[in-house]
């Protein structure tokens, strides 16, 4: 209606409840209403003459003092004009609904009804994406599900699941993270100790070890053969430990070329073949050719490989398959090593513990706990990463990943 008659109340009608609406929410406003004959004639006397329309009066209506009808019902639609975020204006426009031919400003009023759906409809993605943002920026916002729209509602709370399963990962992963800066520094600080030890204990076993072998050699046939053979090989245990110990507190950097891991793993289950562990072992190696060389310490790596076999080959004493695969992720810049055995498996309890010094599962005598710890080491200090799956009863699989770069 304002459209026929633009200087009838000046520039401004915010004293329109719909306007005064739509000023508030700045969103488009619908709204319907009964306007009396001298109001609509306010908007132009051509549109009110048009609203006076013939009354078809009822048995029981009230006489009446003219035959027409001088009120109209309209519909007012107010929409907000805006800038960026910035509100400039309110596009007002109303329909007759008492006459099916009286549309003013068709056009303008289907887009604001147009602008009013889309509005509606459009609420919620808003929430969504604006929601998404402060995600990225690490805030986890939820959004305010509306409980009058199924469709919004089911996309609410939709999202609103998908950020509490992002969240509590998040939660996991920083706790996974705190558990392996915090082991690392248990490491370290073990490994600082253990250099200590090991140097302070290794000049004197030296000489327990040196003069037990030639007090032995003095003895042979004697009864005294026997005790000095056993202070020699405990001397020589010792000395093994101490070994270890050296070697799990080198915090040297690794001496790296680039190298074909699968020759080095060839080349250490050459000689682990021979050993009396492997012979009721099949070795199955399943070697992704060609494989991408990486920048290693061979011996390092050699030595991870020797650890984590002779471990399968402990796991397996009645025998078993030991089977170690390489493979290329060119996608995530790694190459990965798995080395997969038959054997008893290790327990939740155990594997927490596994790359702890001195943990072992082995018998007296038969281990020093720190074969896991150098191993854990040496890929660490290569920028990898070492993890371990098991089930007891069926086997072992630890999977190595060493960066292409």
């Amino acid at each position: 209606m304002r459209a026929n008659n633009p200087d009838a109340f000046g520039d401004s009608m915010a004293h329109y409840r719909t306007i005064q609406e739509a000023l508030r929410t700045q969103a488009p406003v619908a709204g319907t209403g009964v306007l009396d004959y001298s109001s609509i004639r306010n908007e132009g006397p051509e549109l009110a003459q048009r609203t006076l329309i013939p009354v078809v009066p009822t048995p029981r209506a009230r006489p009446r003092s003219s035959p027409l009808e001088d009120h109209a019902m309209v519909i007012k639609i107010a929409a907000p004009i805006k800038e960026g975020r910035r509100m400039t204006g309110i596009l007002y426009a109303a329909v007759l609904l008492n006459n099916n031919t009286e549309f003013i400003d068709t056009t303008i009023i289907a887009l604001i009804l147009a602008g009013y759906l889309i509005n509606v409809y459009t609420k919620p993605v808003k929430r969504i994406i604006a929601a998404s943002k402060k995600m990225a920026q690490g805030v986890y916002h939820r959004i305010e599900v509306d409980p009058h729209d199924d469709d919004a509602r089911n996309l609410g709370q939709a999202f609103n699941g998908m950020v509490e399963a992002i969240e509590e990962r998040d939660r996991e992963l920083k706790d996974q993270a705190a558990r392996t800066i915090l082991k690392s520094e248990k490491l370290a600080s073990i490994g600082r100790l253990a250099s200590g030890v090991a140097h302070e204990i290794n000049n004197p076993l030296t000489g327990v070890l040196t003069y037990s072998s030639l007090l032995l050699e003095d003895m042979r046939g004697t009864k005294y053969e026997e005790d000095l053979t056993v202070i020699r090989d405990e001397a020589m245990r010792c000395g093994g430990i101490v070994r270890g110990l050296l070697d799990f507190a080198r915090d040297t950097k690794p001496e790296r070329v680039l190298s074909d891991l699968n020759a080095i793993i060839e080349d250490s289950l050459r000689i682990l073949e021979k050993h009396v562990s492997f012979q009721n072992i099949e070795i199955v190696k399943a070697l992704d050719r060609p494989l991408p060389r990486v920048s290693v310490d061979p011996g390092e790596i050699r030595s991870v490989i020797n650890n984590l076999a002779v471990n399968a080959a402990d796991a397996m004493p009645q025998g078993g398959r030991l089977t170690i695969a390489t493979s290329a992720e060119p996608e995530f810049g790694m190459v990965v090593i798995s080395v997969t055995d038959t054997g008893v498996g290790i327990s939740e309890e155990n594997k927490r513990k596994i790359f702890e010094p001195f943990f072992t599962t082995k018998g007296r005598g038969q281990g020093t706990g720190l074969g896991l710890a150098m191993t854990y080491g040496v890929i660490q200090r290569h920028g990898g990463l070492i993890t371990v799956d098991s089930e007891v009863g069926k086997g072992t699989r630890f999977t190595i990943k060493l960066p292409l770069q």
